[in-house]
């Protein structure tokens, strides 16, 4: 059972909600269930999520005719999961399904309304109560109805992920029969008659079934009414019919051409004194148009790359302009594509990204419009005087954590193509430029991690690498190399491009040094609406790594090279081990492998593609189990 003690959350407004979960006048109920179901829930990205679930179940009316009108009153407990963040501003909506037995077979579905709401992290959250009208099957024996609920089916709404949905399944508890509800269909009075069209609400072209009993036997006139208006043309096809024993059976399909409004489903059936009319009310509703959304493959590029736009849910057979935008929403330089949509609304065009300021890309047709994020590679910096390294291969074992979050990500196992670059000669107590650059500026693949979810999701990503510096004769030291934090779209099926990566190397005596890749920190920074995760990916050579560049310093000798803390923005990594930077080959090595291999186990970043998508999506998929969200459990 609930436990009586709990805590309004004051975040969620109070008006807003009585007002929409129907809190203000809720009717007495004349019947009240509650039972406790096996919840068994699939979460998008977080996977299964099983625990109890309470239900409660009340109707205003427990006995009446096939056809009856009841009201329902739904209350259902806290899910089997909380949010790991705090949420705001998300639109969500659930839907009850309860299986009927005894009397009628089926299934009814009890939607509650869609509220926009806030969550606090780790706090399991109780929904508010909603009501709901119900028609009972108008074929349904008499005798008694009984009401098992069968699951949730839960949709939520978070800026930047569009709509989602994540079903939760019940099953009742050992010695329970899982009945919330019962209602006792009883025999209609003498010449009565009752119809029941579901759904109620229906758009042009959609289709309604027709229920009911106490009709005389034989093949009924279906007609749709506005107001006094009844044609039967207003529908495009209809099966109903009557059977032996007054029950009506079948479905009618709307003509694609009825306006959106209110109408009455009106039977006929019978002739003379026999004759029977009922009506039951329906709602058109308007059509939903697509939504425009565009994506780019890829998102990132230098300037005069070429990147192809994939668009859908445009107006059909319209053309569409596409242009790109600056970061302030002025348009760039570079010339704009036209294409037009096929049948469907969908269109493919390739566009050239020319203007180095590109921030997206959008495209438009009449007032039907949708944007993209795109990232322009910076230029690079200079390369050292002098320069010298190769290009060696490094295997990696990347570990990857979430800040504040206890969530297991599985290593990764990147093999890398890095080249050193520093000056090949340089003098006692001077300091020298030292590059990090990545085989075609590629430090990794976007895996697909969610599919869809991920497009539109950018990350700041900070990579620092300890280059491994030796004299032959000292310990080994260290000098970091990094960059700024550059935006990153993590749209599936782009490439992570950036760098090099700089810092500098002072140089503490004469003699020979070598400098090898080692360990490679990457930090990101992710966010979508109100939610933020930072996560770190550490990645540590596991096998002998050759030597890249190497650099002959005149003068007396000097001290060992040191843990020097050179390189830029990205935060020191002074303290860590020298020894477990890297380990040093004893020759300069050659050109090795592609830089990053495709699929999930070969994408350098691909432990932080996981983690950013399972964090990120994870606090989405949580949504989708937490609507209309009123009170709050007081945690013991």
């Amino acid at each position: 059972m609930r436990k009586a003690k709990r805590r309004t959350a004051a975040f969620l407004g109070a008006v807003t909600i009585a007002g929409t979960a129907g809190l203000t006048a809720l009717a007495p109920s004349a019947y009240a269930g509650t039972v406790t179901m096996d919840a068994a829930c699939k979460v998008p990205v977080i996977g299964d999520k099983n625990g109890p679930q309470e239900i409660k179940v009340d109707f205003d009316t427990t006995e009446g005719p096939a056809g009856a009108t009841v009201t329902a009153t739904v209350d259902l407990g806290p899910p089997p999961i909380t949010s790991p963040f705090a949420l705001t501003g998300a639109k969500a909506q659930s839907t009850l399904q309860l299986t009927m037995s005894g009397a009628a077979t089926g299934q009814i579905d009890l939607a509650g309304p869609e509220v926009t709401l806030d969550i606090p992290a780790n706090v399991p959250i109780d929904p508010a109560p909603f009501t709901k009208t119900f028609v009972v099957p108008g074929g349904a024996a008499d005798g008694e109805l009984k009401f098992v609920p069968k699951g949730t089916v839960n949709v939520t709404e978070v800026s930047g992920f569009g709509r989602q949905e994540a079903p939760c399944t019940f099953t009742p508890q050992s010695g329970s029969d899982g009945v919330v509800a019962s209602f006792t269909v009883k025999p209609l009075a003498p010449g009565e008659v009752t119809l029941t069209v579901t759904p109620g609400e229906v758009e042009p072209g959609g289709t309604v079934e027709l229920g009911g009993s106490g009709w005389p036997a034989g093949t009924p006139t279906v007609e749709l009414c506005a107001a006094a208006d009844c044609a039967a043309d207003r529908f495009a096809s209809q099966t109903a019919a009557i059977a032996a024993d007054g029950k009506l059976s079948g479905s009618a399909v709307l003509a694609g051409t009825v306006e959106p409004g209110s109408y009455t489903v009106k039977v006929t059936a019978g002739t003379g004194a026999e004759a029977k009319v009922k009506e039951a009310a329906l709602t058109v509703a308007e059509e939903q148009a697509p939504v425009p959304a565009i994506t780019l493959t890829p998102a990132s590029g230098d300037v005069g790359a070429k990147t192809t736009i994939a668009g859908t849910g445009f107006p059909a057979d319209q053309d569409v302009e596409i242009v790109g935008l600056k970061a302030d929403g002025s348009r760039t330089s570079d010339p704009p594509v036209e294409k037009t949509t096929d049948a469907q609304g969908a269109f493919s065009a390739e566009y050239t990204v020319g203007d180095k300021d590109t921030a997206k890309i959008k495209a438009s047709s009449g007032s039907a419009s949708a944007e993209a994020a795109y990232t322009v590679n910076s230029d690079d910096p200079p390369p050292p005087s002098d320069p010298n390294g190769v290009e060696v291969t490094v295997p990696y074992s990347c570990a990857t954590v979430v800040s504040g979050f206890d969530i297991d990500v599985p290593v990764m196992t990147p093999t890398l193509g890095v080249t050193v670059l520093l000056p090949s000669r340089a003098a006692k107590g001077d300091t020298v430029d030292v590059q990090v650059a990545f085989k075609d500026r590629v430090i990794s693949d976007i895996p697909s991690v969610a599919g869809d979810l991920q497009n539109g999701l950018h990350g700041m990503v900070t990579p620092t690498m300890k280059v491994v510096v030796s004299d032959g004769v000292n310990a080994p030291g260290f000098i970091p190399v990094t960059t700024q934090a550059f935006d990153v779209d993590m749209s599936p099926g782009g490439k992570m491009r950036g760098g090099p990566l700089t810092g500098t190397f002072d140089v503490p005596g004469g003699g020979t040094f070598s400098f090898t890749p080692g360990e490679l920190q990457l930090v990101i920074a992710a966010s979508a609406g109100p939610i933020s995760v930072t996560a770190t990916s550490t990645c540590t050579p596991t096998a002998d790594v050759p030597v890249s560049a190497t650099l002959t310093a005149t003068g007396e000798p000097g001290g060992p090279p040191g843990q020097q803390t050179g390189g830029g923005t990205a935060g020191s990594t002074s303290g860590a081990s020298a020894g477990s930077a890297g380990k040093t080959g004893g020759s300069t090595g050659t050109s090795g492998g592609d830089l990053a291999k495709t699929g999930t186990g070969g994408s350098t970043l691909g432990a932080f593609a996981l983690v950013a998508g399972t964090a990120v999506l994870a606090a989405v998929g949580v949504m989708l189990l937490l609507p209309y969200r009123r009170r709050v459990r007081a945690r013991s």
